[in-house]
């Protein structure tokens, strides 16, 4: 009876050499294990309820209460990203340098909505700042969708 190959054999291989795992730079990152689906979901979700709420930032005359859904929005986003998006992405390959860019613009957009929230609207650059912040906080968002 002729062996049978092995599901990881290449048809290149000798009948019953295992094939070697391909290592190196991965170009996408693995799936995080359990509910990754759901996760990718939430994100998605996520990230359309705070693109809405910088579009209504970014609208010059806006009064406060934009700003402060926003930084509110903005809070829960980053605690839930700290405490579960990016150990999945750690644990899915990513990349700790991409992981710890999408941090430091996460503190960025902190530090910009603190500076906002003790502003005032007819303080100058208070228009420029929420529409900057706007830009970032989108341009962020699209990244991590990627």
């Amino acid at each position: 009876m002729p062996k049978q190959r092995s599901p990881n054999a290449s048809p290149t291989d000798n009948p019953g050499t295992p094939r070697k795992r391909a290592t190196g730079n991965r170009t996408k990152p693995r799936t995080p294990r359990g509910g990754s689906t759901a996760l990718v979901k939430a994100v998605k979700e996520a990230n359309r309820i705070l693109s809405g709420l910088a579009d209504r930032l970014a609208q010059p005359g806006e009064s406060e209460a934009p700003i402060r859904e926003f930084a509110q929005e903005l809070m829960i986003q980053s605690a839930v990203k700290e405490q579960v998006l990016y150990p999945a992405l750690r644990e899915a390959g990513v990349p700790e340098a991409e992981i710890d860019e999408a941090r430091v613009r996460n503190d960025i957009a902190g530090f910009m909505v603190r500076d906002l929230l003790e502003s005032r609207p007819e303080d100058p650059f208070h228009t420029a700042k929420a529409g900057v912040l706007a830009q970032m906080v989108k341009h962020q968002l699209a990244s991590e969708e990627k």
